[in-house]
C-alpha cells in the first residue's frame, strides 16, 4: 500500500503549530508532497526535518490560484510516484480521527485496503472546531460537510488524476476524473477556527481577496452559535487539549476582532 500525502501551506507554524499535529497524523505516507505558500514562519526547518516532506517553495504566496499550485504539485508527485495507490489530501490545519491512528494506523490501512479492492476514493465526516480543542461547530452552515463528507483519500489505482483547470478563491478542490467515492465513519477534524487568532486571519485573508457578505461575515458572526463537544475516543491519543472551554462561554469573537483594530488605528 502506497499512499502519498498532498497539501499546499502557509505559517502553519504560526497557527498554534498546526504542522505538527498534521505531520503525525500524515506518517502513514511513503512521502508527503507540500507545496508552500512562501511561509514566513518555521515551517521551513520543519519540513527539512521530516526525510519524507517533499517541498515545491513559491516565492510568493499565490494562494487565490490553488488549483494552479496543485496542479504543479500533482505532477511532481506522479514523476517520482509512478506506483502510488492511494494520495491523502488534508491541510495541514487538519488532525485525524483517533480511532484510525491507533496501532500504527491499522484501522486506517485496512480501510485504504478495503477501497483499493472496490475501486473508490473514501469520503471523510468533515468536522469544524470552534474556538477550542475539541468543540465542534454545528449552526451557519459549518457542520454541512459531516453528513456528505470530504473527499481526502483518492484512489489512484487505474488512473492519472487532474486537477480542474478553474482558480480562484474556494473553487472545487477535487480531481475532475475522482471515479465513484464511498463516505466512511472517519472524522477529519479542521482546526482551522480552534483559535481566535486563525478565526481572525482568516477573515482578514479572505476579506482581502475580496470576498464579502455573509460568507465572509459568518466568520465572526456568532450569534446562533450551537456546538457539541467531541468525544474523547475521535482525538488522537497525543492530541492535547490546550482548550476544551465551550466556545459559547467565551466573549464574542467579533467584540475581540473590532476592539483589536481600533487597537490599531
Amino acid at each position: 500500500m502506497k499512499i502519498i500525502g498532498f497539501t499546499q501551506a502557509r505559517n502553519e507554524m504560526d497557527k498554534d503549530e498546526n504542522l505538527l499535529n498534521w505531520l503525525k497524523c500524515m506518517d502513514m505516507c511513503e512521502s508527503i508532497y507540500i507545496y508552500d505558500q512562501n511561509s514566513t514562519d518555521n515551517s521551513r526547518e520543519v519540513y527539512q526535518a521530516n526525510p519524507k516532506c517533499k517541498v515545491i517553495y513559491s516565492p510568493i504566496n499565490n494562494f487565490v490560484n490553488e488549483n494552479v499550485c496543485k496542479t504543479h504539485l500533482m505532477e511532481k508527485v506522479y514523476n517520482e510516484n509512478q506506483d502510488v495507490d492511494f494520495i491523502l489530501w488534508a491541510d495541514c490545519d487538519y488532525i485525524f480521527d483517533g480511532r484510525y491512528l491507533k496501532n500504527n494506523f491499522e484501522k486506517f490501512f485496512e480501510m485504504a485496503e478495503q477501497a483499493k479492492q472496490e475501486n473508490t476514493s473514501i469520503s471523510f465526516k468533515h468536522t469544524n472546531l470552534w474556538r477550542s480543542c475539541n468543540y465542534r461547530r454545528l449552526d451557519s452552515l459549518y457542520d454541512v460537510s459531516f453528513a456528505t463528507g470530504r473527499c481526502s483519500l483518492w484512489n489512484t489505482v487505474g488512473r492519472k488524476l487532474r486537477m480542474p483547470g478553474n482558480s480562484g478563491l474556494h473553487t472545487s478542490a477535487l480531481p475532475v476524473n475522482i471515479g465513484p467515492t464511498k463516505l466512511v465513519d472517519f472524522h477529519l477534524i479542521h482546526r482551522g477556527f480552534a483559535t481566535d487568532k486563525q478565526i481572525i486571519g482568516k477573515y482578514d485573508l479572505y476579506k482581502g481577496f475580496g470576498q464579502k457578505g455573509w460568507d465572509l461575515e459568518r466568520l465572526l458572526d456568532e450569534e446562533k452559535l450551537d456546538v457539541i463537544r467531541i468525544p474523547d475516543e475521535f482525538l488522537p491519543e497525543w492530541y492535547e487539549l490546550k482548550d476544551d472551554v465551550d466556545p459559547r462561554t467565551k466573549r464574542k469573537i467579533r467584540e475581540i476582532y473590532e476592539e483589536m483594530k481600533n487597537a490599531n488605528t
